[in-house]
């Protein structure tokens, strides 16, 4: 039985029997909250905190105290990618937690020749692209060169060929 599907029955059980795990299964880590768009949903820019990416080190701390988890989602309000040691941290997680799913979420502009190549250099099991709409759609909501987003989608999926990870999710603000 795939990993996902392991812990979607587990989850699936545990509600139906009312059971609560001991620990967090999940773990989300924002490692940076800054972000190379400025949409006009987006609170990033009005929460009123300093724009910064995380210390390696603080983050390598965290994750010591993480005994275990299924997941760990590598993003929040920023975009993960423009991080310096974004990759870094994703080998830091293989290593110290080598049964978790490692997952993040991109505006996608990143993800070109040189970002898809590392992305299928590293155990990432699924990396989800928020885009305004569908390709051609116009993007007035604030996702400038969505164009761009969406062959990047279609970069990492050549990329990845008949290889089952990363699995690609789009997900899309309506508004």
């Amino acid at each position: 039985m795939g990993g996902e599907v392991r812990r979607k029955l587990k989850k699936f059980l545990r509600c139906v029997l009312e059971v609560s795990s001991k620990l967090p299964e999940v773990i989300q880590i924002e490692v940076t909250n800054r972000c190379n768009l400025s949409c006009p949903m987006c609170p990033r820019g009005r929460m009123g905190v300093p724009v910064r990416d995380m210390d390696f080190d603080t983050f390598r701390g965290i994750v010591s105290k993480i005994p275990r988890a299924e997941e760990v989602i590598l993003s929040g309000w920023g975009e993960p990618l423009v991080h310096p040691r974004f990759f870094d941290m994703v080998a830091h997680l293989n290593e110290r937690l080598p049964g978790a799913s490692v997952r993040f979420t991109t505006n996608g502009l990143l993800l070109d020749s040189e970002g898809v190549r590392r992305v299928l250099e590293h155990r990432i099991e699924k990396v989800t692209v928020s885009v305004d709409g569908p390709p051609g759609w116009p993007s007035g909501i604030g996702h400038r060169n969505q164009d761009v987003a969406w062959r990047n989608v279609e970069r990492l999926l050549e990329g990845r060929g008949d290889g089952r990870l990363p699995k690609v999710h789009i997900q899309s603000v309506i508004q």
